[in-house]
């Protein structure tokens, strides 16, 4: 068997090898086991090493926000995991620049074990007309 995939270099026969269909299955077979074993052993140490920081879990999500005249908005985001203490949570923008001019600024208030409330608000305090759609996005990482 001479060839090889350029990524994961898993064989395979090309043309003039000897004809060995199980022997071939058979070698194949065994580069993807020994593949997926180093994949779960790296996932394993990621999973120990967040879990060490006391970040067994993670949680992202985002949503589109239309500004409608106001200067602030606010919104309850619920996790999909009640953590045993309020994770840490990041916010921030997640798209390049419409919604006007105005800088937009994003924030997480009232971080509890089941949500945070997600503050939206023009840093300087003006009150904008109705503009596109700005895009919040937020990460979760807690235990």
């Amino acid at each position: 068997m001479a060839g090889s995939t350029p990524s994961r270099s898993y064989p395979f026969p090309m043309t003039g090898d000897p004809v060995d269909i199980p022997g071939d299955v058979k070698k194949l077979a065994t580069a993807i086991d020994a593949d997926v074993a180093s994949i779960k052993q790296t996932a394993d140490s990621a999973k120990a090493a967040t879990g060490a920081l006391g970040f067994a879990y993670f949680e992202s999500g985002s949503m589109n926000i239309s500004p409608s005249g106001s200067s602030a908005y606010t919104y309850q985001i619920s996790f999909r995991h009640t953590y045993s203490s309020p994770p840490s949570v990041i916010v921030s923008r997640a798209d390049p620049l419409p919604g006007g001019s105005a800088a937009w600024a994003f924030a997480a208030a009232k971080i509890t074990t089941t949500g945070f409330q997600l503050v939206v608000y023009t840093v300087d305090g003006s009150k904008l007309p109705p503009s596109a759609p700005i895009t919040a996005a937020w990460q979760v990482m807690g235990s």
